[in-house]
């Protein structure tokens, strides 16, 4: 559902993925002479950029994105305050990545015990230092290489309280889910610098530049599903709002009572007076047969 000539802006509000904002939301716009890269997420945990973020501002997969060139020059990072809150309990995480060559162990998004990163052609999805600083590591790897010039999704859920671990590419699962038992990541390491959340870089002593783009990263503080995940890469084609959900309170308009109905498709009349939207097509929730409106998922 597009919006170029900005008819939603008045008639939606987005709210997150079953009703939560993610922890960390990194929408990548920042095009300015400033090394800050914005957390526009319920933590405010901006990061900071080697270089002023108008050097590194592109065309991305939603508005705008940061590019890295494959070395040190360019990546980003947080604070203290990112080293372990990212960490305990169920969490999810996710970013769309750009990749510009297929060779080396490119680190794309990481926070030291779990990152995404290429190795052999290959996304993949890692956790590690499980209990204590040398516990066991678990790997998901890409079920088939990616292509460079290609925009991929790339999710993992970190699931402790069900002993699971799994990674998914454009909403599809890779691999199998892995059982981690009754391991847990750990975060007793404190708040040095290392363990600081990092796009297109690693403190990893093997670690190899992102040569590549990076956009919307997030991070949730509960397992999302694969429904959700789904939900956020279809979304990923045209929105960067926080939710797959949208809120259409009043201002709309519904032809007539057969075109209602619950998780059907429907016909909007238009979204604001004056409005030609009749072919738009949205799935409402709400009561069948009146035209009380719940909540819409586009």
């Amino acid at each position: 559902l597009s919006d170029d000539d900005g008819f939603l802006d008045n008639a939606m509000s987005f709210n997150g993925i079953g009703g939560d904002k993610p922890l960390a939301h990194y929408k990548m716009n920042d095009n300015l002479a400033s090394t800050v890269v914005i957390d526009s997420g319920t933590g405010g945990n901006d990061l900071v950029s080697i270089a002023d973020t108008s050097t590194m501002s592109t065309s991305g997969k939603i508005n705008e994105a940061l590019e890295f060139d494959g070395t040190d020059v360019y990546f980003i990072e947080g604070g203290d305050a990112t080293s372990n809150i990212y960490q305990s309990g169920d969490h999810t995480f996710m970013v769309w990545a750009y990749m510009d060559i297929t060779t080396n162990e490119q680190y794309i998004m990481d926070h030291f015990n779990w990152r995404f990163l290429t190795s052999g052609g290959k996304f993949k999805a890692s956790i590690g230092r499980m209990n204590d600083a040398a516990g066991p590591t678990y790997s998901i790897a890409a079920d088939s290489a990616f292509s460079t010039g290609t925009w991929y999704h790339l999710a993992m859920v970190y699931k402790p309280s069900a002993q699971q671990f799994l990674f998914y590419i454009d909403g599809i699962q890779q691999g199998a889910t892995r059982d981690i038992g009754t391991n847990i990541i750990y975060t007793g390491y404190g708040s040095t610098a290392s363990r600081h959340l990092k796009f297109g870089n690693s403190a990893h002593g093997s670690a190899i530049g992102m040569d590549g783009k990076v956009d919307d990263g997030r991070i949730y503080d509960k397992a999302l599903t694969a429904s959700d995940i789904t939900s956020i890469y279809n979304n990923g084609l045209g929105t960067e709002q926080a939710s797959d959900y949208v809120d259409l309170g009043a201002n709309i308009n519904i032809n007539s009572e057969s075109d209602f109905s619950y998780g059907g498709w429907v016909k909007l009349a238009s979204l604001r007076e004056g409005g030609d939207r009749a072919d738009q097509r949205i799935i409402i929730g709400g009561r069948n047969g009146d035209k009380e409106i719940g909540r819409a998922h586009v």
